[in-house]
């Protein structure tokens, strides 16, 4: 319910008030993309453990079927838990780990800092879910080529875009 503030004016010399909630609840919304159609699933959650990212895995197994899978992960705990590990090997779905503290490599943290200055910068929701379904709306929103783009993946020096050329052949 902190809200990011990137912009505020007042008087000079007067010093501006910033609305505080007093609560700092949190949703999490679980994102993955398909680097190659820019189709987005997104799931929101109270919390981000080991459950709530299984419960991800499973559902790009039921959408994605038979297809070759290979999720490009951080090392968070809910992602290098043990079960997490042995469901995504029960599912095929291929881990890729990302290096540590490497946020410009995630195609999904590119879109989720747009989401945070678009949707949530210097506004004050009425409650937490109104500004995570505000956030959800605008990730389903945007077209395949909108996603895609703000996730860094249509640039032709993309990394995830070569290798993904590696994974499946040209797009």
């Amino acid at each position: 319910m902190f809200p990011p503030l990137r912009a505020t004016w007042a008087p000079e010399g007067v010093q501006a008030e910033v609305a505080v909630s007093g609560s700092n609840q949190r949703r999490v919304l679980l994102a993955a993309i398909n680097i190659q159609t820019g189709h987005r699933i997104v799931m929101r959650s109270n919390r981000n453990r080991q459950t709530e990212f299984q419960q991800l895995l499973r559902e790009l197994r039921r959408r994605y079927r038979d297809r070759r899978i290979v999720l490009l992960v951080d090392h968070a705990s809910s992602h290098q838990a043990k079960a997490s590990k042995a469901l995504a090997k029960q599912l095929n779905i291929g881990l890729l780990w990302l290096p540590l503290r490497t946020p410009a490599l995630n195609s999904v943290d590119h879109l989720w800092r747009e989401a945070k200055g678009k949707i949530a910068a210097n506004r004050q929701y009425a409650t937490i879910d109104e500004a995570a379904e505000h956030i959800e709306e605008w990730l389903h929103s945007l077209t395949a080529k909108q996603a895609l783009t703000k996730a860094g993946l249509l640039s032709k020096n993309a990394w995830l875009r070569r290798f993904s050329q590696n994974l499946y052949g040209p797009t």
